[in-house]
């Protein structure tokens, strides 16, 4: 296995920088989800690595390797796609052999390593079956067998989940990971999903218009997010935000204070996550417009006299409010409840407990 590196990389596509100087470092055996919307660059990335872009500028490193220029093939890497792309007329055991057939692989030791990736990812059973004989959940582990039964270097994940059901995306982000902590490979792992980056990445990257804005661990990233685009990026919902001040050491939403905090007086932009809120007597006055029932709790969506929306987490047991009903929120009391960012820059300030 192998360490990825990106140094001050750049990738453009005529005027447009898909990457803008990308520097981050994926470690050795490390799980990294590369985490943004579409077209924020992650999967451009994803493809300098591969090398099926070109760098435009920059360096990039695999190991102790520059690769800026050199072949797909000769980089030891394997890399899974959304599509699966197996061959359709040959078997489970030929479509993950194919890659050692091109290698000139002996026939034992293919049989070797197609049976040891099969059995990693309980494929055996399926081994004389061919892809539409398959669900999209088997097809998807083929196609994972096919990548480690190579042995590179460093596995390339491209969105590999985003064509199965909820289910599926379930049992088989388990498969990954489980399968990622046994071989102990290198990943680079690319999705828009929040879920699949909180629980499976060592760490996640996030990239907004080609620029790294936060990468550490997941619970970093969501408790301490550096910006506002990655506090309503993360999260399910994300961070709420609305206009308030600071008002001799004291934030303030609206008539409301929020709590004590060490940054300077004037106007801030407030952020809390939705299990940092409660429904109470008391507090920042509002509108509930939407109520949704998730089973384990409920989450109330509620709009201030600004207009600005917050989403408040409750209890499943707890008073519900109708639709329409004028309701108060509160802040929890508990460190790292209350967010303040830089109305300009967006840039978090520190908030104080």
């Amino acid at each position: 296995m192998a360490q990825v590196r990106f140094d001050n990389v750049t990738k453009t596509f005529g005027d447009v920088r898909a990457i803008d100087e990308l520097s981050m470092t994926i470690d050795d055996g490390e799980f990294l989800v590369l985490l943004g919307p579409s077209g924020c660059g992650k999967t451009t990335a994803l493809r300098t690595v591969a090398g099926l872009e070109e760098v435009t500028d920059g360096t990039l490193y695999i190991g102790e390797d520059v690769v800026n220029d050199v072949a797909p093939r000769d980089r030891d890497i394997a890399m899974v796609f959304q599509s699966y792309a197996l061959y359709p007329h040959l078997t489970v055991r030929r479509n993950i052999e194919f890659p050692l057939h091109q290698r000139g692989f002996d026939k034992k030791e293919r049989t070797r390593r197609v049976l040891e990736a099969a059995a990693t990812l309980e494929l055996t059973e399926l081994l004389g079956r061919k892809p539409g004989q398959l669900s999209g959940g088997q097809r998807q582990r083929v196609a994972l067998a096919r990548a480690i039964v190579r042995q590179p270097q460093v596995f390339l994940m491209d969105e590999p989940l985003s064509n199965l059901d909820a289910l599926l995306r379930l049992q088989t982000r388990a498969d990954i990971v489980a399968m990622q902590r046994r071989l102990g490979t290198t990943v680079l792992y690319v999705t828009h999903d929040q879920v699949e980056a909180m629980t499976m990445g060592d760490r996640i990257a996030v990239l907004n218009a080609g620029r790294l804005q936060q990468i550490g661990p997941p619970i970093e990233l969501y408790e301490r997010p550096v910006n506002t685009y990655v506090a309503t990026f993360l999260g399910n919902p994300g961070m709420c935000l609305a206009q308030g001040r600071v008002v001799a050491g004291s934030a303030m939403l609206g008539d409301a204070k929020l709590g004590d905090v060490g940054v300077a007086d004037g106007p801030v932009t407030i952020g809390a996550r939705p299990e940092a809120l409660a429904l109470s007597a008391a507090g920042i006055p509002a509108k509930a417009l939407f109520i949704e029932v998730l089973g384990a709790d409920v989450l109330v969506l509620c709009e201030l006299a600004t207009g600005e929306r917050f989403m408040a987490r409750q209890p499943l047991d707890a008073p519900r409010p109708k639709p329409d009903e004028p309701v108060h929120l509160s802040l929890i009391d508990k460190p790292g409840a209350l967010h303040l960012f830089d109305v300009g820059t967006g840039v978090r300030m520190e908030a104080g407990g």
